[in-house]
C-alpha cells in the first residue's frame, strides 16, 4: 500500500508545476527615447544708416556754429535797418549776427570788395542783426544790467548767434548818442585805420533810420543776411 505521505507529496508537486506553467514569461525590455533639440537660427537685421548733409543756397557761404550750420550772404546797397531786415526776409533769411572769427573775416573781405567796386571811398559800414536790448534803452541805459554796454546792452537778433566775443567796438563806442542809437553796424576800412581810429570788423551803434551819412565810415554799403543751413538725407 502506497503510503499516505507519498501521495500527499505527489499532489503537492503537481500543484506547483501547474502554478508555474500559468505564469507568463517575458524579458524586461529597457528602451531609451532620444528627442532631437530643435535648431533655431537668429537673424539680425542690418542697421540702416542715414547720411545727413547740410547745405546753403547757391552763392551763400556755410559756417559752423554752436547751434549748427549757418549760411551767410552779403547784399550790396544802401538801406535803413528796417529796409535791411525786409531785404533779408525777401531772400529767405534774416539780418545776421557774427559768431566767430571765420565769419567776421568773411564779412570784412566781402565788405572791402564792395568798397573796391565803388572805388571812390575807403570806408563804409554793413548792417548786422544786433540791437540794443529794450531793457537797456532810454533812462534804463545806465542800469547795472546794461553797464558796461559793450557786453551787456546789446543782443544778436537772428536767434542763431551765440556768445559776444565778436562784439568788438570802435573807440569810445557804443555811446548811445542822444539815446537814439539802438541799431548796430560793422565798419569796413580799406586802409590801415579809418575815421576815429576805426579798423575793419569793429562795431558802432547808430540810429536804425540811418542809411546814408555825411561821413563815409557810417554810410551803409551793404547788409549781412543769414539763414539756417538746410538738411538733405541720403
Amino acid at each position: 500500500m502506497v503510503s499516505t505521505k507519498l501521495i500527499l507529496l505527489s499532489i503537492s508537486a503537481l500543484a506547483m508545476v501547474q502554478t508555474q506553467s500559468t505564469e507568463p514569461y517575458c524579458d524586461e525590455l529597457t528602451t531609451t527615447k532620444t528627442t532631437a533639440k530643435p535648431t533655431t537660427t537668429k537673424t539680425t537685421a542690418k542697421p540702416t544708416t542715414t547720411k545727413i548733409t547740410w547745405g546753403c543756397p547757391s552763392t551763400w557761404t556755410k559756417f559752423s556754429r554752436t547751434l549748427g550750420q549757418w549760411c551767410i550772404k552779403i547784399y550790396t546797397g544802401t538801406f535803413t535797418y528796417e529796409g535791411a531786415k525786409a531785404q533779408c526776409k525777401a531772400v529767405g533769411g534774416v539780418l545776421s549776427g557774427v559768431e566767430n572769427a571765420a565769419e567776421r573775416t568773411f564779412v570784412i573781405n566781402r565788405g572791402i570788395s564792395i568798397l573796391n567796386t565803388i572805388g571812390t571811398v575807403k570806408e563804409g559800414a554793413l548792417w548786422l542783426g544786433a540791437l540794443r536790448s529794450t531793457a537797456c534803452r532810454g533812462n534804463n541805459a545806465t542800469l547795472s544790467i546794461c553797464v558796461p554796454a559793450v557786453n551787456k546792452a546789446f543782443v544778436w537778433t537772428d536767434g542763431f548767434t551765440t556768445g559776444k566775443s565778436m562784439m568788438t567796438w570802435m573807440p569810445n563806442q557804443p555811446d548811445y548818442y542822444q539815446k537814439g542809437e539802438a541799431a548796430v553796424q560793422m565798419v569796413i576800412v580799406n586802409q590801415a585805420t579809418g575815421s576815429g581810429g576805426a579798423v575793419s570788423g569793429q562795431l558802432n551803434d547808430v540810429s536804425a533810420t540811418l542809411s546814408t551819412a555825411p561821413n563815409a565810415l557810417n554810410y551803409i554799403r551793404g547788409i549781412v543776411c543769414g539763414q539756417k543751413a538746410k538738411a538733405t538725407y541720403s
